[in-house]
């Protein structure tokens, strides 16, 4: 996709179809679906790297402090306060992390199952699909929408080519 008009005076897109299913549709347990969050990983390696930042594109900002939010949740009863606690302790512990300068990279915006695009039969990964949410931002962000228990096959894809960020 070019909307600067720098190569051809007008917007464009180029598209390829992939024949497959969606890997939500597939199969429920992300851990029988391993290879293809494998190589999901691997394709989001490239894309962090591999995408220089000098398209303007919206800039993920949302920096609301959660730490209020176990103790507002407890109230509500969806937790008792000791699970408060022990999630308020938690938030302490990250908040560093979450207030240090990361470097911005190229996001897809949107991964997680239904997104994804697996040969039917055997379940191997044929594309990632639904760029409508792609912006710069923390690499993590990229983890977030898929199911735990796929992270670290993901992960290891990743790491198979890329670094993650500190």
């Amino acid at each position: 996709c070019d909307a600067s008009r720098q190569l051809v005076p007008f917007v464009y897109s180029v598209y390829e179809r992939v024949d497959g299913v969606g890997l939500e549709g597939a199969v429920t347990d992300p851990v029988l679906a391993g290879a293809a969050w494998h190589e999901l990983g691997r394709d989001l390696a490239r894309l962090h790297t591999g995408v220089a930042s000098t398209a303007p594109l919206i800039e993920w900002d949302q920096k609301t402090d959660p730490r209020p939010l176990p103790a507002i949740i407890a109230r509500a009863g969806y937790f008792a306060a000791a699970e408060a606690d022990w999630l308020d302790r938690w938030l302490a512990r990250l908040s560093p992390y979450a207030d240090a300068t990361i470097p911005l990279r190229f996001l897809h915006g949107d991964s997680q199952a239904s997104n994804l695009i697996v040969a039917p039969d055997t379940l191997d990964y044929r594309a990632v699909l639904d760029w409508g949410s792609c912006l710069w931002g923390d690499i993590a962000l990229d983890f977030a929408g898929v199911p735990l228990r796929a992270v670290p096959a993901m992960l290891t894809g990743y790491r198979e080519l890329a670094a993650t960020d500190d």
